[in-house]
């Protein structure tokens, strides 16, 4: 709860500086979002939309011989609806997200589905480059193993967030 209450805290701190001198609307277009949740994202910004395109890869060294964390490649996508304040040029998104999950070893999933609400706030830095506070009021993550029997398995995160830096193209 602590990192969610600093992200937004952050965003509207930035917010306040980035009003005050730039007053340029958010550009729509394509363009690249880089997440705090080490995700990088291909982006479609429209002047009520946004959608993207979500790759992200968790890599582990095994030092130990039961590790049990496996290499996966995350693909997924979310859609917002943007709300625009003409005060302000700031945004709030409300929308959804969905991934899933590839192995990258010998791990194969049956189900790997991760889906959640996803609100957002953009603030313009300039018209080609905007800060994005992202909050997940809940995140439902599933699992099943192909090899493993009765392993099924749900997991709800109550808020998650992120903070995004994104430049359009």
């Amino acid at each position: 709860m602590k990192k969610v209450c600093f992200f937004f805290a952050m965003v509207i701190f930035l917010s306040s500086f980035s009003a005050e001198v730039h007053a340029d609307p958010i550009r729509s277009g394509l363009g690249v979002q880089l997440s705090s949740d080490g995700t990088a994202e291909l982006v479609l910004h429209t002047s009520n939309i946004e959608a993207g395109v979500k790759v992200q890869m968790f890599l582990f060294d095994y030092a130990s011989e039961t590790a049990s964390y496996p290499n996966l490649l995350v693909v997924g996508t979310h859609v917002a609806y943007l709300f625009s304040s003409a005060q302000t040029d700031s945004e709030f998104g409300i929308g959804i997200e969905a991934h899933t999950g590839i192995g990258l070893e010998d791990l194969e999933y049956d189900e790997y589905i991760d889906l959640g609400l996803r609100l957002s706030i953009n603030q313009p830095i300039s018209s080609r480059l905007y800060i994005s506070g992202i909050l997940y009021p809940f995140f439902m993550e599933t699992r099943d193993e192909s090899d493993v029997d009765d392993d099924w398995e749900m997991t709800v995160t109550l808020p998650k967030a992120s903070v995004a830096f994104t430049v359009i193209f």
